[in-house]
């Protein structure tokens, strides 16, 4: 993940790169595949879902999956701020997908007045 500056001012527009890959497992491009949040984890819909139980299927074949996502945002007050990124991989939770995975960054930066 890379953020074009981590000391913006207020309403200056942030731009952040997203790059996330896996060897055995597509990464999808919806909401929540990769998910942000700019002030500090406020916790995510999409990751505080509750997947439904299905029946085991048979183990898939490998598949390399590759994302690179930008988004922006524009900061209103100053100080402090974290950004939070997640992101998943594979086409269902990793307790019935042998490929899935998950993970999360945070990256800090200081608004300037």
């Amino acid at each position: 993940m890379r953020v074009d500056d981590l000391t913006p001012k207020v309403g200056q527009v942030v731009t952040l790169n997203v790059l996330a890959e896996d060897p055995d497992a597509k990464i999808g491009t919806g909401d929540c595949d990769i998910y942000v949040t700019w002030d500090g984890n406020s916790g995510s819909l999409c990751r505080d879902t509750v997947a439904v139980p299905s029946e085991p299927k048979p183990t898939p074949t490998p598949e390399r999956g590759r994302v690179t996502m930008t988004y922006t945002h524009t900061y209103n007050a100053s100080g402090k701020k974290t950004i939070d990124v997640s992101a998943w991989s594979g086409p269902d939770s990793p307790d019935r997908h042998p490929y899935s995975s998950y993970n999360a960054l945070e990256l800090q930066l200081t608004v300037r007045k």
